[in-house]
């Protein structure tokens, strides 16, 4: 029962295996780009093509382009670059993830650790723009219960509190008509 078997391994191929990481942990809406690194350990010698997808808070077509899903090592290369474009829009938020996941190929590659990037896009100082519906415009001075209401809506959520301020105008007297708030 003494038996050990024991094997060179030394000319076996190496396994490729591929990581990513963000060059950046911030970009400013329409200031450039998010770049991701993707590197290849192992044999480099062949070209490689590696599927990831994008996810996260960021809309696609909105705060980015969309990219394609794949990015290509070139043969002797060990490293290649995910570029995607950070769009400018007019909305007041606040930041936004844009995360790349690495998809694994088992039959080309491995995935170990860093299969995945974060870039956080940051609004570029639009101010939140606000928008008011009377959703029950109507109300009867003689019944004391009935009151109006006001329904205030932002397109994306504010980067931080927000304060209103309302003005009144119109016949209606305050304190005789209507109770300010």
């Amino acid at each position: 029962y003494d038996n050990v078997r024991v094997e060179d391994l030394s000319s076996a191929p190496v396994p490729v295996e591929v990581t990513v990481v963000a060059d950046g942990s911030t970009v400013t809406e329409g200031s450039g780009s998010a770049t991701y690194t993707v590197s290849r350990t192992g044999d480099t010698s062949e070209a490689l093509e590696v599927a990831y997808v994008v996810v996260g808070g960021a809309t696609a077509g909105a705060d980015y382009e969309a990219p394609s899903g794949t990015v290509m090592f070139e043969a002797g290369s060990s490293t290649a670059s995910i570029e995607i474009p950070i769009l400018d829009d007019d909305l007041g938020e606040g930041p936004e993830e844009l995360i790349v996941f690495l998809e694994g190929n088992p039959s080309a590659y491995d995935l170990r650790d860093l299969i995945m990037a974060t870039v956080e896009i940051i609004d570029d100082g639009d101010v939140p723009t606000v928008s008011m519906v009377a959703t029950d415009p109507h109300m009867y001075e003689r019944m004391i219960d009935d009151t109006g209401t006001l329904t205030f809506t932002l397109p994306a959520p504010a980067p931080s509190d927000l304060n209103l301020q309302l003005t009144v105008t119109g016949s209606a007297v305050n304190g005789t008509d209507f109770t300010r708030i």
